[in-house]
């Protein structure tokens, strides 16, 4: 008998088909991993970074706003956006990886104190410089660089990397209110309260502040012949970029080296410890601020300051 041998065209067909479905899925998964995925993670970590600066640049804002009014202050810090999901064969839907934060309070990250000059020449104490807390947010994307955020002063500092920008300042105004005269205001929140920390990783931290019995406001009616605001913080060159962009919106000139005939704008100086307004061992520096009326000899800077303390809840 002779034997035949047979071959099913139909099976090699199947066979072939399964490989180069599982050569598709596998092409397709890879350029998932390599470009749609981090695509989508670092919208979804962008987003988050957007809702966590709102949130705090409205928190920062507001303690500023309540000063006068000693009313108290809260805010939401969101977990973060569910990102998109990539859709891929045999597998489903295929979800970037979630970034982590934490929410905590330093209260002893720097110090402020004020001082002016009066018309006659005395120096006056507007606040005697002592410890103030910031309220801090820290990011690990997954997908983008690490960001964080730190309110302080009544303002909001965003970092990244070995840069910091102030995002928003206190309530500060400064203009000429006559020729020869100017006006400077400044409102100073406080932060205050124990060292703590919370994860925003799954669910929100509520932030409270409280206004403190020591809330008070200072107003000088009096002209001055000028004003020294000292701060204490982690990100001195950020501070005095926010301060110089200010002064010379309002018409403020840069410090002049002796009176001037006829001066007839009031000056700014701003000086930092150390000179290049990096930090110390401390990881903090020293920003003096210092403005002066268009003569040094007379009162002609009308000063108005107020401060007020907060205590932090973090839950």
């Amino acid at each position: 008998m002779e034997r035949r041998n047979f071959s099913d065209d139909r099976a090699v067909a199947g066979a072939v088909g399964i490989i180069l479905m599982m050569a598709l899925a596998v092409t397709v998964y890879a350029n998932a991993v390599r470009s749609d995925i981090p695509v989508y993670g670092m919208d979804a970590e962008s987003a988050w970074d957007a809702e966590i600066a709102g949130a705090l640049r409205q928190l920062s804002r507001s303690t500023g706003q309540g000063l006068a009014e000693g009313a108290p202050v809260t805010v939401l810090l969101p977990p973060p956006p569910p990102a998109r999901a990539v859709e891929m064969p045999f597998i489903g839907g295929a979800v970037p990886f979630s970034p982590s934060g934490t929410v905590f309070f330093d209260p002893r990250c720097g110090s402020f104190g004020a001082t002016h000059v009066a018309g006659d020449g005395s120096a006056v104490t507007d606040l005697v410089s002592g410890s103030t807390g910031c309220l801090a947010f820290d990011a690990q994307p997954v997908y983008s660089k690490a960001f964080g955020y730190r309110m302080e002063y009544g303002g909001l500092v965003r970092v990244q990397g070995d840069r910091a920008i102030v995002v928003s300042g206190p309530p500060l105004e400064v203009e000429a209110v006559s020729p020869g005269e100017y006006r400077a205001s400044l409102g100073l929140p406080g932060l205050r309260g124990h060292a703590i920390s919370a994860s925003n990783d799954a669910g929100s931290v509520r932030v409270d502040l409280v206004p403190g019995p020591a809330a008070r406001e200072i107003e000088d009616a009096a002209n001055a012949r000028n004003a020294t605001w000292t701060l204490v913080t982690e990100h001195p060159a950020a501070w005095k970029s926010w301060f110089e962009s200010r002064f010379a919106q309002a018409g403020f000139t840069a410090s002049r080296t002796a009176p001037l005939p006829g001066q007839s704008a009031a000056d700014y100086t701003l000086r930092c410890m150390p000179v290049d307004c990096s930090v110390g061992a401390s990881g903090k520096g020293t920003l003096v601020v210092t403005l002066e009326g268009p003569r040094t000899d007379v009162a002609d800077l009308r000063l108005s300051f107020s401060y007020g303390v907060y205590d932090v809840n973090v839950q």
